[in-house]
């Protein structure tokens, strides 16, 4: 029965840091006004909300790795196979940015920032 009752308090433990943390990180993430630095309310709000959710949740990540000795797969990992996909990803955008910019359609061609960025600033009258 104690085994039993063990279980259970752990998943309500886990339930509740998996409910009450993003409410938490919402409400906030809730007190700030973001009109200044984010008028269309696109990141701002959201990335305070994800900051915050990492900020809460890294304690007791760390506290479950050292008591129960759970796995989050926070390590490198095989190192030759992640190196081996860098690899060809690194090859692959490296390829696509030199054959736009051979066709004068590079991702970086205007003014040195990214097309989608002067696009958005620009909508915004902020450049």
């Amino acid at each position: 029965m104690k085994n039993i009752s063990i279980k259970l308090g752990w998943i309500l433990f886990i339930t509740f840091i998996l409910l009450g943390v993003p409410r938490i990180a919402g409400l906030f993430a809730d007190q700030f006004n973001y009109a200044n630095i984010d008028p269309d309310g696109a990141f701002a709000w959201i990335s305070i909300h994800h900051i915050v959710q990492a900020l809460l949740l890294l304690p007791v990540m760390f506290i479950l790795t050292r008591t129960k000795n759970y796995n989050f797969g926070f390590s490198l990992g095989k190192k030759e196979v992640g190196l081996y996909f860098f690899r060809i990803y690194t090859l692959i955008i490296s390829g696509h940015e030199i054959s736009n910019s051979l066709k004068g359609d590079s991702s970086m061609n205007i003014k040195g920032k990214l097309k989608h960025i002067y696009f958005c600033c620009r909508s915004c009258n902020n450049i």
